[in-house]
């Protein structure tokens, strides 16, 4: 179980491209379930694990699946909601391994607002000093006459 549980997280994280965001949530819950087997493994069956396999790279392995999870999109994104679901499980299970904690991605979006952000569905555009207002051709009233009916 090691064996395939490792294999499944290293292909993931080896296989990183710019699809990895758009996997199904089927793809990242069988990451984690691999993830978990693991440590529920090293916490059981530690002593007759060391026998095979190299802890501490165990105990690393899920430390920088957790990381790697942390990048993957947003932070609304699966990946980050099961990545600290692993980071708790790994934590209670195996509270002797200190590693370093996690870095969660923080909840601002990096950069350029305007990269993640369409502002053209609410009718928001950029004007000339850089402040966010409502778009010439989308104000409070309809363009055409002023109010009189003919």
């Amino acid at each position: 179980m090691i064996r395939h549980s490792t294999g499944i997280v290293h292909l993931a994280m080896d296989t990183v491209d710019e699809r990895t965001r758009h996997l199904s949530d089927h793809i990242y819950h069988m990451i984690t379930f691999a993830a978990i087997v693991i440590c529920r493994l090293l916490h059981g069956y530690e002593g007759q694990l060391a026998s095979s396999h190299n802890i501490e790279e165990l105990d690393a392995l899920i430390h920088s699946l957790v990381q790697w999870l942390y990048c993957i999109g947003l932070p609304c994104h699966a990946a980050h909601t099961l990545g600290n679901i692993i980071g708790k499980v790994h934590q209670k299970l195996r509270p002797h391994v200190h590693t370093v904690a996690p870095i969660a991605q923080p909840d601002e979006i990096p950069g350029d607002f305007s990269n993640y952000y369409f502002p053209e569905f609410l009718g928001l555009g950029m004007s000339a000093d850089g402040d966010w207002d409502l778009l010439s051709n989308m104000g409070f009233f309809p363009h055409g006459s002023s109010g009189s009916r003919a």
